[in-house]
């Protein structure tokens, strides 16, 4: 039977979570299945949106892994900053530093 070969240049085998993508092979597709591009896709289509071409889930995911890595550093930021300071039994009080001069 022809259609049994995976390697049939006349079998096109497609997924509806790829849209416009076609596969060379059943492992290729099982790739794909396996992907986070379809599970993208599927949790999409479950709340009835349109499936995204892989360029524009590309785009997306790069825009939050750009985001997250944005936001870990804001936090890290800060708390170098924290760390650092002195303890504020450390640094003297207002009314040390000026508790020896007359008005």
């Amino acid at each position: 039977m022809e259609h049994d070969d995976p390697n049939t240049a006349d079998q096109a085998l497609t997924s509806t979570t790829a849209p416009g993508e076609t596969f060379p092979s059943r492992p290729a597709l099982a790739d794909h299945y396996r992907s986070d591009y379809h599970r993208y896709n599927l949790k999409r289509k479950a709340v009835g949106l349109p499936c995204l071409r892989r360029g524009d889930f590309d785009a997306r995911l790069q825009a939050a892994v750009a985001l997250r890595a944005e936001k870990e550093d804001r936090r890290d930021g800060t708390a170098h900053l924290k760390g650092s300071r002195a303890a504020p039994s450390a640094a003297p009080s207002y009314g040390a530093r000026f508790a020896g001069k007359k008005s």
